[in-house]
């Protein structure tokens, strides 16, 4: 027997993206069911990183100054039990000559740097090699996989969420939309497609200039190794508990696989040997695919053509900063008539459109 369903809005994809997205559905009492499938998550491989700073030219965020407290507030407030999966962590970065020395100072006395950029300071950290440091304010990290977990409960406990063993067949009508799966049918006036790195296999949207990134990370442990910071060198060390820490990522725009390759755990090692004094243990290595974006900013809005199909994608490295401001912005949009900002509306790209 089909069950048959009809919502006014259908998440397609339920990581990061599509779990905030439905928190803020729930918010403005809309009516929604959310679809998961199986298939690998780019949020459950990530560290959950919240920094304010892009430390190679020692510049702000894009958008940090509208987004960051917004974010902050909402991992706070946006479902219970929250001090289990959101972490407000300092951040010491280390300064290694002269000339970031300088920089950092002449950052620091500047008005715009308030709130981010702390202090200099020569510092012994109980297991790690340097210690010259710049201190990093409204730092932290989200522990995505407790944080999904409990979206998804929730969700399936307000009948929202529907977990599908691949795609679900898509059919676009008139005047809505009909999504299969097995012995699902749902019509929905309008699908928000929140896929990830998967988005170059929609065919729908496609067509946007994604420039996915494959990140390696490594979790290890060790009783010796301060826990009391996150550690910026050349990549981040964050404490995650029972004297465990995530140390990555990798950057890597070719051989695009869900898989750890011998390269990048080699390049790890190689690094956090470079910081660390320390005995340690390899727990994990984990890969992911990032769904980032040729110029580095999300892609939010609506298909040129099928005016009921939307887009909540490219978020990135700063998914965890950016997604709660744009989720919110994008349902004002839908619900509202709001605005989207230019830089992330996929507007910016009509001309790679093909059209039909």
């Amino acid at each position: 027997m089909i069950e048959e369903l009809k919502v006014d809005y259908a998440v397609l994809g339920a990581g990061l993206a599509g779990s905030i997205l439905s928190i803020q559905l729930i918010d403005k009492n809309l009516d929604f069911i959310t679809l998961d499938t199986k298939l690998p998550k780019a949020s459950l491989k990530a560290s959950g990183l919240y920094n304010p700073l892009v430390f190679k030219r020692l510049t702000k965020s894009w958008a940090v100054d509208k987004v960051l407290n917004y974010a902050q507030n909402f991992y706070s407030s946006a479902v219970e039990n929250s001090n289990e999966f959101f972490y407000s962590y300092p951040l010491k970065k280390t300064v290694l000559n002269a000339e970031e020395i300088n920089n950092w100072e002449i950052k620091s006395a500047e008005a715009a740097f308030n709130g981010y950029l702390g202090t200099l300071e020569t510092s012994k950290i109980k297991g790690i090699k340097n210690t010259s440091w710049g201190n990093v304010k409204n730092t932290g990290y989200v522990n995505l996989k407790k944080f999904i977990n409990q979206v998804h409960e929730n969700l399936l406990q307000q009948n929202r969420l529907v977990v599908c063993d691949e795609k679900p067949d898509i059919k676009i009508q008139d005047s809505s939309v009909i999504i299969s799966h097995k012995n699902i049918k749902i019509e929905a006036q309008n699908v928000l497609f929140c896929d990830g790195p998967h988005v170059v296999k929609n065919p729908y949207f496609n067509y946007l200039p994604f420039k996915l990134t494959k990140g390696e990370t490594l979790v290890f442990k060790s009783n010796l190794l301060c826990e009391d910071f996150i550690i910026k060198k050349h990549f981040f060390i964050i404490p995650i508990g029972n004297h465990l820490f995530k140390f990555g990522a990798t950057n890597e725009w070719e051989n695009l696989h869900w898989k750890n390759t011998v390269k990048g755990k080699q390049l790890l090692l190689e690094k956090l040997e470079d910081l660390i004094h320390v005995p340690y243990e390899i727990i994990d290595y984990s890969a992911g695919i990032r769904p980032t974006t040729r110029d580095r900013k999300p892609f939010i809005g609506t298909h040129p053509k099928h005016k009921n199909l939307h887009i909540f994608n490219g978020l990135g490295s700063k998914g965890v900063t950016l997604a709660p401001y744009y989720s919110n912005q994008l349902v004002e949009y839908l619900t509202a008539g709001a605005f989207l900002d230019k830089e992330v509306n996929i507007d910016r790209y009509i001309k790679y459109y093909d059209h039909e």
